[in-house]
């Protein structure tokens, strides 16, 4: 018995390691191109839900591999907050928003199963659209009025990880001039503490991956009444 344990173990190893390298490596490409920690934490904000869909899909336990990934980003984040001038203040709780967006996708890709290309690509381009629309990114300006611009970055993944950094992201030139965030009075945003960001969206990451997973479950478990 417990030889065919170890040699299911190892089955596993052989088929998921390869898994988390391929999905890990979605998250490390800015590497390539820059060592600036807010610009690394914005990119695995937008790639976490695709990389968590492809993660999901194959079916990687929960423990240890599923966090790896995630893992592997926040050592690169460290790595490259090491040799960067710039330091977040709160990069733990940042983390655990692009985490909790992981989480998400994971659930996700537990769900669709074996459409999770497809769906990966879509969680990426609607993430990217999500964060895209309120700065205008196809436009001179913001397309959108005040309030619903700060409807849209308010549930923005962008937003929540940088609040949970704590990034003064309203003053941002990327914000403040684009998305005309100088129109914004208190009443239409107000930026969320780190705990209460990162907790948040780490709960909320949990909580669709239970639901993706008790899914597949019962989806796997009806199979062999159809074919009976």
């Amino acid at each position: 018995m417990r030889a065919e344990q170890h040699a299911a173990r190892d089955a596993l190893a052989r088929r998921a390691l390869p898994s988390v390298a391929g999905v890990a490596a979605l998250g490390l490409l800015p590497l390539a191109f820059t060592r600036e920690p807010t610009a690394l934490i914005v990119w695995f904000a937008l790639a976490a839900p695709a990389a968590g869909v492809l993660a999901g899909s194959a079916r990687l336990p929960v423990w240890p591999y599923l966090p790896c990934v995630p893992a592997l980003w926040m050592v690169a984040l460290a790595l490259a907050s090491g040799v960067s001038e710039r330091v977040l203040a709160s990069p733990a709780w940042a983390a655990c928003v692009w985490t909790g967006l992981y989480c998400a996708g994971a659930g996700l890709g537990r769900a669709v199963g074996e459409k999770s290309v497809q769906v990966a690509a879509l969680a990426l381009l609607a993430v990217g659209a999500w964060v895209a629309l309120p700065i205008g990114a196809a436009w001179s300006a913001a397309p959108f009025g005040p309030e619903t611009t700060a409807r849209l970055l308010a549930l923005s993944p962008l937003t929540w990880v940088l609040d949970a950094a704590g990034v003064d992201w309203l003053h941002h030139p990327a914000f403040y001039e684009r998305a005309r965030t100088f129109d914004f009075g208190p009443e239409l945003v107000r930026p969320l503490r780190p705990a209460l960001a990162g907790g948040a969206a780490l709960l909320l990451g949990c909580a669709l991956l239970l639901a993706g997973s008790l899914l597949s479950r019962a989806r796997r478990a009806q199979v062999p009444e159809r074919a009976a």
